[in-house]
This record gives structure tokens, sequence and C-alpha cells, in this order.
């Protein structure tokens, strides 16, 4: 699999556990305004690949040792993702984004908040004849 965005998951705010029972999980960088932090998954180190998602590829998305399909996103996923460290993870397994930046992933059961401090990637699946 080829690295597209990797950081760190730093922190969990207070409120994250009540997003995950709706199914919901919210990340944004360190500089997030400060009504936001109670609400999301603090990442930092951020490195992403500049080159937007592309339909026709398959991609997951890893959080700490968990993983799951990626089944659509929004239009402004990758790039708030890149810039702001922003996203709003739906773990519904849907084929049509319900907002500019949603990522939908393959599961109707989110994980616990305990398992979200770690690193956290987006990889494309290859062909493992490919060099890419």
């Amino acid at each position: 699999m080829k690295v597209l965005f990797s950081a760190d998951v730093v922190k969990a705010g207070r409120k994250v556990e009540e997003g995950l029972l709706n199914g919901m999980l919210i990340t944004f960088n360190d500089h997030a305004p400060e009504d936001y932090l109670d609400y999301v998954l603090v990442i930092k180190n951020i490195v992403c690949d500049v080159t937007p998602l592309q339909k026709t590829m398959d991609y997951v998305l890893q959080i700490n040792n968990q993983t799951w399909n990626i089944t659509c996103w929004g239009e402004a996923a990758w790039q708030n993702l890149c810039e702001l460290g922003h996203v709003t993870v739906v773990f519904d397994g849907a084929e049509k984004p319900i907002a500019y930046g949603s990522l939908h992933v393959n599961s109707h059961c989110s994980p616990s908040v305990n398992e979200l401090i770690g690193p956290l990637t987006i990889m494309r699946k290859t062909n493992e004849n490919r060099t890419d």
C-alpha cells in the first residue's frame, strides 16, 4: 500500500465519544479553534501527498491498529484534511457522501475513544506487481 496521508492522533476531545455513538469522528490539526477541541481528535505531524484521491482507486483509513476501507468522500474532504487536518469520518459504508468534507468507511461500528490515539494514515491499495 502507498501512504498518501499520515498524522499522529495526540488527543481526543471530551465529547468525541458522543460523536462515535452517532457513527462519526471529526479530526482537526492542533491549530483548531478552541471551541472545536472538545469535539475532535487533534492531529499533528501531518504529511500529505498533494495528489487528490481518485474515484477509481481503492483506499483505506487506518487509525492506530484499526483499518477500514474507504467507500466515498466529499469533494472538499482531501483538501480540508491536507490543509487543516479536518475531516469527518462517517462509519456507515455509504457510496455517496453526506457532506463536502466527509469521508465514509465500510463499518457500521465505530471504534472506542481509547483505540484512537496513535498513527492515522490513508493509503492507496496497490497492485503487488506494480512499483507505485
